[in-house]
């Protein structure tokens, strides 16, 4: 990973990144318009500092012309702090079957599915953090990215990755202008990576990407496990039975058996077999 920029002075000591907000957010909600709102004063405070008032006017085609866009493609022009599009490509209308006369913001994101809702809060907020490190000067000319599913137009969810830039900002009162866009990946890929990248454009060539998985099971509130639970279940997991692992442990059978009972109801693994998948499926070993 490469290392972080200078962070900015500005703003350091009153961002809060509101996980456990996030977490709570019914799915129901639009977690994106939801997480602005809750941080519209800092976002707005953003980009004014460092006397950044506003952004100059890029072409639209000529932002775009520098994008990869690896797949069917479609793309819109969002204002952050109503959530209102003031553009979208024609493309959605055939990608996921949406009519762009009468499409709004919660359409879009009522398409991602469920289980991606909360990664998508998290990227947002962590994305936030990163930035308020980096500084206006330099957060202003960087494209972030990262994947979650939508629902096509066939009725099956496909991975699509996100890349979004800050085209400009409205001059009155700093409500920033963000160009989205949505690139069906599903034949490169199936499984998200849960990366947020930051890439440098024009003038900053930078690259950092961070992976938010583990980050994702904290939020999500995920079980915790103590230090002598997760012994417990690397040594389970290398094949150990019960009477190795206290012998190695320096444990009674009885207190091994109570630790894999509490991981196995924590889990809810019903069997050792279920117990160790679901470790090594999160990471957890």
């Amino acid at each position: 990973m490469a290392q972080a920029l200078a962070p900015s002075r500005c703003l350091h000591e009153r961002f809060d990144i509101r996980l456990q907000s996030i977490e709570l957010m019914s799915k129901k909600q639009n977690i994106i318009s939801l997480f602005w709102q809750k941080n519209e004063e800092v976002i707005k405070d953003f980009y004014k500092a460092n006397g950044v008032y506003s952004l100059q006017e890029k072409s639209l085609s000529h932002i775009l012309s520098n994008l990869f866009c690896a797949g069917p493609t479609y793309y819109y022009i969002i204002d952050q702090e109503t959530s209102e599009i003031e553009f979208i490509s024609p493309s959605v209308k055939e990608i996921l079957g949406l009519d762009p006369a009468f499409l709004t913001f919660d359409d879009i994101v009522n398409r991602v599915h469920p289980d991606d809702l909360p990664f998508i809060g998290l990227a947002e907020a962590y994305n936030l953090k990163k930035m308020q490190e980096l500084g206006p000067e330099i957060a202003l000319d960087t494209k972030i990215s990262y994947c979650f599913r939508e629902l096509t137009a066939q009725n099956q969810y496909c991975l699509f990755q996100l890349q979004a830039i800050c085209i400009g900002s409205h001059s009155q009162d700093n409500r920033p202008r963000i160009l989205n866009v949505h690139t069906n990946i599903s034949h490169l890929a199936s499984v998200n990576s849960y990366n947020l990248t930051l890439t440098g454009i024009r003038n900053n060539a930078f690259y950092l990407q961070y992976n938010l998985h583990s980050k994702l099971e904290l939020s999500q509130g995920k079980p915790g496990f103590t230090a002598r639970e997760l012994e417990v279940a690397k040594l389970l997991a290398a094949g150990l039975e019960t009477n190795e692992i206290a012998d190695r442990l320096y444990l009674s059978p009885h207190t091994v058996q109570t630790h894999r009972k509490k991981m196995m109801q924590k889990t809810g693994a019903r069997n050792v077999i279920q117990l160790v998948n679901y470790f090594l499926y999160h990471g957890i070993l």
